[in-house]
């Protein structure tokens, strides 16, 4: 909840009163709690098949849209994001303003996310052709 807050623009996306609702319901087993309609930009960490699931772009390093780029192509593919119950991911740290070389990374995977979000719909529309 925490990213929710700092990052509001890749973690806004969940609903966390639903999902507080529907894990009270059975905390005991993980089920399909809701979906989330995707928008550019929502980074999850998420389960998906290995034989389907897009591969991760290596070119990108460091900090910053990797995971972006990643569910981008997944939606591209018209993938659906389901967010389970009872299952939750922490986190070791408080996310800080990101500086130094960091900053720079993020900078360089900001214009390669631009890039690489260009050759992704002109991928996906030539398999619609």
């Amino acid at each position: 909840m925490f990213h929710a807050w700092c990052t509001e623009w890749c973690y806004s996306f969940y609903n966390y009163e639903k999902w507080f609702e529907e894990t009270s319901k059975n905390s005991e087993i993980a089920r399909v709690g809701y979906e989330i309609k995707y928008k550019l930009s929502f980074e999850p960490y998420y389960i998906g098949r290995t034989n389907s699931t897009p591969f991760y772009d290596t070119r990108f390093q460091g900090y910053g849209y990797n995971k972006v780029i990643q569910c981008y192509e997944a939606a591209l593919q018209n993938y659906s994001f389901k967010v389970l119950t009872s299952v939750w991911l922490t986190h070791d740290g408080i996310k800080n303003e990101t500086t130094g070389s960091g900053a720079d990374q993020q900078a360089f995977n900001q214009k390669l996310f631009n890039l690489a979000k260009k050759e992704l719909k002109s991928k996906y529309a030539l398999l619609k052709l």
